[in-house]
């Protein structure tokens, strides 16, 4: 990654975690790296605890992550006990709103 890039990555996930809240943001990007490619879409399949112990917060948390992430149509799926399969983004830098400031905007 080039500085450029870095600078890019960084600023955004500034925006990205003041819309998501650091603790969402991790879910998010966690579902994204995990995902695969099923049919063209990126899905990931997941429990409540496997992603809990990857980004170390509880259950419970990741839980209401995940329906707070769906009811703002961020990701598709549902959450379930048994497992729960999501869509997500195949960006999620490009989650960024449009309306940001123009200082805050990267070109």
């Amino acid at each position: 990654m080039n500085s450029d890039d870095e600078r890019k990555v960084l600023l955004n996930f500034r925006e990205l975690t003041r819309r998501f809240g650091p603790s969402g943001f991790m879910v998010l990007a966690h579902l994204r790296a995990t995902a695969d490619r099923v049919n063209g879409q990126l899905v990931a399949n997941t429990t409540c605890r496997e992603t809990a112990d990857a980004v170390g917060l509880s259950r419970s948390t990741v839980g209401r992550i995940f329906n707070d992430l769906c009811v703002q149509r961020i990701i598709e799926g549902s959450v379930s006990s048994r497992g729960s399969r999501f869509v997500v983004p195949e960006s999620v830098l490009g989650l960024i709103p449009d309306d940001l400031p123009v200082a805050d905007r990267i070109s």
